[in-house]
């Protein structure tokens, strides 16, 4: 994390904030006191005594502290909208409406374990990556095993000849949703666990790096 985002953190946290409207009041009272010189350099004289000790907390473990404080907020906030993102997406693979039997049942396995997945990320507020994947992948292949079904009916409606194989496709599309099931079951045991300190930095690092 760059100097710039550390001040930034720092700039925010609750310490600096109480050190910044001391200092405001400071110099307020100190002008309305004050007359003649002292009016200007008592002001000044508060000021640069806030960046000294705004300086001196930054080098040492209180401002650590502060700053690893306010990256893990913004790391919990992130994760949160992750998380919101992907339950979402769960959502509306749930509304999805297929009348055939073997994927309906294969898509009842995999809501259950995304939605186990999902409420195990929001516990331990973080997520996985490959996971999240999967979910977007059986959202996407539903979506197209639905506009293949629509093809068909319309085709034989009008007479019109597919060369597509449905139930080739019904096949692939249950052999997809369950092995993202699993593939999203294996990730709650082998990736959900809590994160050090050095891994939440690099996920605000990594969001530095988007914005």
């Amino acid at each position: 994390m760059n100097k710039k985002n550390l001040l930034l953190l720092y700039a925010r946290s609750n310490l600096n904030i109480v050190l910044s409207l001391s200092t405001v009041v400071l110099i307020v009272v100190s002008i309305s006191v004050f007359t003649g010189l002292l009016r200007i350099f008592m002001p000044l004289i508060i000021f640069f005594f806030y960046i000294f000790i705004s300086f001196f907390i930054l080098l040492g473990r209180r401002g650590a502290q502060e700053i690893l404080s306010e990256a893990d907020e913004d790391r919990r906030r992130h994760v949160g909208k992750v998380i919101t993102r992907y339950r979402e997406m769960r959502d509306r693979i749930s509304f999805l409406r297929i009348g055939n039997e073997e994927i309906g049942k294969t898509l009842e396995y995999f809501l259950l374990v995304s939605g186990n997945y999902l409420n195990k990320c929001r516990e331990l507020s973080t997520y996985s990556p490959q996971a999240n994947a999967k979910i977007e992948e059986v959202l996407g292949v539903c979506q197209n095993y639905l506009e293949e079904y629509d093809q068909q009916l319309t085709g034989k409606r009008y007479g019109i000849e597919d060369n597509d194989n449905l139930d080739e496709y019904t096949a692939k599309t249950v052999d997809i949703i369950r092995k993202a099931g699993e593939c999203i079951e294996e990730n709650i045991e082998e990736e959900l666990v809590g994160l050090t300190r050095k891994e939440k930095m690099e996920i605000i690092e990594e969001m530095n790096d988007e914005e």
